[in-house]
């Protein structure tokens, strides 16, 4: 049976272009020199489930994370946006709600 996955990160921002990431089911590695974002693509998945803790400053302009996930009954994007103490679902999985 398949569980479920992140397909895509997106960091959003008024005036500003979004920066994604999009992964695959299994193992996805991500590499890249220092200071490039590598954790910071973790800590916007730890944002968006929870953490207090915002992935970046927020003067690079970015205030919202997405998260975009499959699971085998449908899909699911989670958003959250700094200062809100606040998380919208929209799914399309049968027997829940978007909120």
């Amino acid at each position: 049976m398949s569980k479920f996955y992140i397909t895509k990160v997106l960091a959003k921002g008024n005036g500003k272009t979004d920066s994604s990431v999009e992964l695959q089911p299994g193992l996805n590695l991500i590499q890249g020199r220092s200071n490039t974002g590598k954790t910071c693509i973790t800590k916007c998945i730890d944002f968006c489930f929870g953490s207090k803790n915002k992935p970046f400053d927020e003067s690079l302009g970015y205030t919202t994370i997405e998260l975009h996930l499959h699971t085998p009954k449908g899909n699911i994007q989670i958003s959250r946006s700094f200062g809100k103490n606040k998380v919208d679902v929209i799914t399309d999985v049968p027997g829940y709600e978007s909120c």
